[in-house]
């Protein structure tokens, strides 16, 4: 019983934090954008388009480091 509960725990931890590097870094650039808006201030808008850019940047280069790693298509050298 305890096994089923454990591999259930397993299962929902690595569907949403399968590479730690990627929750790492998607926390990150959260934080490094908040500051500098925080710092800037919010009337230049360009906290949003930052965000989303970075978070679109780190996804695309996690799927390059997986693809690598799996030996699968989609990676240019």
């Amino acid at each position: 019983m305890m096994d089923i509960a454990m591999r259930i725990v397993r299962e929902v931890w690595d569907l949403f934090v399968d590479d730690g590097s990627l929750a790492v870094l998607l926390i990150l650039w959260a934080a490094v954008v908040g500051l500098a808006v925080a710092l800037l201030g919010s009337d230049h808008g360009i906290g949003g388009p930052a965000l989303v850019l970075g978070v679109i940047l780190i996804l695309i280069e996690n799927v390059r480091r997986f693809a690598a790693r799996k030996g699968r298509p989609g990676r240019r050298r």
